[in-house]
């Protein structure tokens, strides 16, 4: 990249935004930096604009890079490639805040501390961990690694949540979920179009009511259950808060102890040929991504 710019302008930027760009844009953050640097193929100055705390970049045609101070909060909206967002490896060095709307391509993030992802075409992963994450729409893959509080409201293909402290909003996935979940913050409900794979702390209170059209297998503290097609509720120590779950394929639950049961087959309502729409939920959402990323 032959273009580069440092801005600071006398005055320390709080906020970097940039939208309606059309190639990848990377972004890594860094303690020690005190201004924000750009490069990139095309000349930046008529697409650069700095007013007090706020730096924008609009509507530049190609590929960004830009290192920015870890203190600053980083907005994105209408990006047409790639998006990556590195920061350090701890608290202390993390990104403060991103937030990411209209990402045609990919996402990966790194080490910010809260992230709000509005709408990616392509797959979404986030490394680290981070304090709250409140994500739209993924129309492809989504890996999570440590999040304090998630809300989730839709992912086109497989869902991989690896460790949630507390849990506000599943949504909708299209293809398999994988959770690992310590508490929910309300009442909470989500539709899977492929198979689920829970693992609950061995000490969660909550109430879990499913309709699963695979099979159901469970197993925790003093409980082991395995039945065919039907609904499942169980009560996990003190349950004041509820899960609701529709399974188009297989659930798997693990860990938790169980205080109250109950299950039915699928002959109580009238089979489920429901699930045949609900496994196409997976097809209808990566379009959706497809439509996001044709548009930018």
């Amino acid at each position: 990249m032959s273009n580069e710019s440092t801005q600071s302008d006398g005055q320390p930027i709080q906020i970097l935004r940039v939208s309606s760009c059309g190639g990848d844009v990377h972004i890594t953050a860094h303690p020690g930096e005190a201004s924000v640097a750009v490069e990139g193929d095309a000349p930046l100055d008529r697409y650069m604009r700095q007013e007090g705390e706020l730096l924008t970049i609009s509507g530049y045609p190609d590929d960004l890079e830009i290192t920015v101070p870890s203190h600053v909060t980083v907005e994105l909206d209408g990006i047409g490639g790639d998006v990556q967002v590195r920061a350090g490896g701890d608290a202390e060095h993390a990104l403060r805040q991103l937030s990411a709307h209209g990402i045609g391509g990919d996402l990966e993030i790194s080490h910010v501390n809260k992230i709000e992802i509005g709408a990616a075409g392509g797959d979404v992963q986030i490394k680290g961990d981070c304090e709250e994450v409140e994500i739209g729409h993924v129309g492809g893959d989504l890996r999570v690694g440590y999040v304090a509080l998630l809300d989730l409201k839709a992912v086109g293909g497989d869902a991989r949540l690896g460790q949630i402290d507390v849990l506000r909003g599943l949504g909708h996935i299209g293809g398999d979920l994988e959770l690992r979940v310590n508490a929910l913050d309300g009442d909470a409900q989500g539709t899977v179009g492929g198979d689920a794979s829970l693992k609950f702390a061995d000490n969660i209170d909550l109430a879990l009511v499913a309709l699963v059209g695979g099979d159901f297998r469970g197993s925790g503290e003093g409980w082991n259950q395995s039945r065919g097609s039907g609904r499942v509720g169980l009560g996990f120590g003190h349950p004041e808060k509820t899960l609701r779950l529709t399974v188009g394929g297989d659930l798997t639950i693990r860990g938790g102890r169980v205080t109250a049961q109950t299950f039915g087959d699928a002959r109580e309502r009238g089979g489920f040929e429901g699930f045949d729409e609900l496994r196409g939920l997976g097809r209808e959402l990566e379009e959706l991504g497809r439509t996001l990323a044709r548009d930018l």
